[in-house]
C-alpha cells in the first residue's frame, strides 16, 4: 500500500502553573485592586488518528480526526489574598476533522487547501464571553518552495464561528449572564522560512 499512509498521535494529559496578578475594576464604589496570583490549569489527553493517500507522487490528499477530552477541564482555583470562587468549566469532550490536499510542481513549488470542523465544546451553562466557543468552520490555501538550502511557506486562513444563542447560562459573581447570540469570523496569515545547513 505504497500510495497510503496512517498514523496515530496521542498526547497526554498536562498540568501548567501560571503565576501573574489578577486585576479587579468596579465601577461604584470606585475600586481598583490588583494582587499576586497563582493557578494550575489542567489541559487534557488528545488522540489523533491520519490518513494520507498519495495517488501521484506530485499529489497528497489527507484525513485527519482529533479526539480532546475537555470533560476533564472542569475547574479552575485561582489562589490569591483575596479569595475568588473557582471558575467552573465543565466542558465536554468533542471532535474536530481536518481534510487537506497538496500539490506539488516543478521547480520545489507546491500548493496546498484544505478544511477543518471542530465542535462546540462549551455547553450553555458554563457559557462565558472570555472563549466564546461554537462550532467552528476553517479554510486555508497555502504557496510555498523547496530550494536547495531554503523552504518557505505563506499560508491564509478563514474561520467561522457559527450563529450561537445562548440561554440558561450561570450567572458571574458579578451577578452578569452570557446570555446572548454570538457569532465571529478570524481572519489568520501565516508566513514561515527555513534554512538547511
Amino acid at each position: 500500500m505504497e500510495q497510503h499512509a496512517f498514523g496515530a498521535t496521542y498526547r497526554a494529559a498536562t498540568k501548567v502553573d501560571y503565576s501573574g496578578h489578577t486585576e479587579t475594576a468596579v465601577v461604584v464604589p470606585p475600586l481598583w485592586l490588583q494582587q499576586n496570583a497563582r493557578a494550575e490549569f489542567k489541559f487534557p489527553q488528545s488522540v489523533t488518528l491520519g490518513w494520507s493517500w498519495r495517488p501521484t507522487q506530485r499529489w497528497d490528499v489527507e484525513f485527519n480526526a482529533n479526539r480532546t477530552d475537555w470533560s476533564s477541564f472542569d475547574r479552575v482555583a485561582i489562589r490569591q489574598a483575596k479569595p475568588v470562587p473557582p471558575l467552573t468549566l465543565n466542558w465536554r469532550s468533542s471532535w474536530y476533522f481536518a481534510w487537506g490536499v497538496t500539490r506539488k510542481f516543478d521547480g520545489g513549488w507546491r500548493t496546498s487547501a484544505g478544511y477543518m470542523f471542530s465542535e462546540n465544546s462549551v455547553p450553555n451553562a458554563n457559557f462565558t464571553p472570555l472563549v466564546p466557543d461554537t462550532d467552528r468552520h476553517a479554510w486555508s490555501v497555502g504557496l510555498g518552495r523547496d530550494t536547495r538550502n531554503w523552504t518557505w511557506d505563506i499560508a491564509y486562513q478563514l474561520t467561522r464561528g457559527v450563529p450561537r444563542t445562548v440561554s440558561g447560562s450561570a450567572l458571574s459573581p458579578g451577578g452578569e449572564s452570557a446570555d446572548g447570540r454570538y457569532e465571529w469570523w478570524c481572519h489568520a496569515l501565516t508566513v514561515s522560512v527555513g534554512r538547511r545547513f
